[in-house]
């Protein structure tokens, strides 16, 4: 066996069983509000079957916890609350899973900034438990919001204050955006559980 190849051997066998270790180690304490944005447009579908597996066995298998409150918002042209579990229970979690694998990405026009303004006034009329929140926006990006929102963009982009300062993890045509977060050591273990072992951030 050629020595270059040993030592790439070798890196590879290090990197991936330290990886497992490192997760363990940002494992949080304490519970969450996690609030779900799901792009479910026409232009999500090359995608959408990645992002309800990411949801239904990263996320929510994996990170979210019981006793954690959780909500489930999909949004194209308008923005509907599917799910508001506060404190979701153990019984609960098979069927948020359920919800997540039955959408469809089937919507005319993309409104990322009225999803995110809807979120906002729903969270000030909502009484949300004093704990840590996440904003998790996944979405291809591209905004396509009808003649009569205030979002609508020739360029298909999209600016709104709650993307200032956002961390991205991109998973080729489509992208987990966490907005709105207050913790940087949780959100390290959430874009952790988010990112793909040589993911890249734009």
């Amino acid at each position: 066996m050629k020595s270059w190849f040993r030592r790439l051997l070798l890196v590879f066998l290090l990197f991936t069983t330290a990886f497992p270790s490192l997760l363990c180690a940002q494992e949080r304490t304490g519970h969450v509000t996690l609030i779900l944005l799901v792009d479910k447009s026409l232009s999500m579908r090359p995608y959408i079957h990645q992002v309800k597996t990411y949801l239904e066995k990263t996320v929510v298998g994996e990170w979210l916890k019981p006793g954690d409150s959780v909500a489930l918002f999909t949004f194209y042209g308008s923005t509907h609350l599917l799910v508001w579990d506060s404190p979701l229970k153990a019984d609960q979690i098979p069927a948020l899973q359920e919800k997540i694998r039955e959408i469809q990405a089937n919507g005319r026009f993309t409104d990322i900034g009225t999803a995110l303004d809807t979120y906002e006034s729903w969270a000030q009329a909502t009484v949300l438990p004093p704990w840590r929140r996440f904003v998790l926006l996944l979405t291809d990006e591209r905004q396509e919001a009808p003649p009569t929102s205030p979002y609508q963009s020739a360029d298909y982009s999209i600016h709104h204050p709650l993307l200032k300062g956002a961390r991205i993890v991109s998973h080729g045509g489509w992208k987990a955006i966490t907005v709105d977060t207050v913790s940087e050591s949780l959100l390290t273990s959430l874009m952790q559980k988010l990112s793909p072992l040589f993911s890249t951030k734009p």
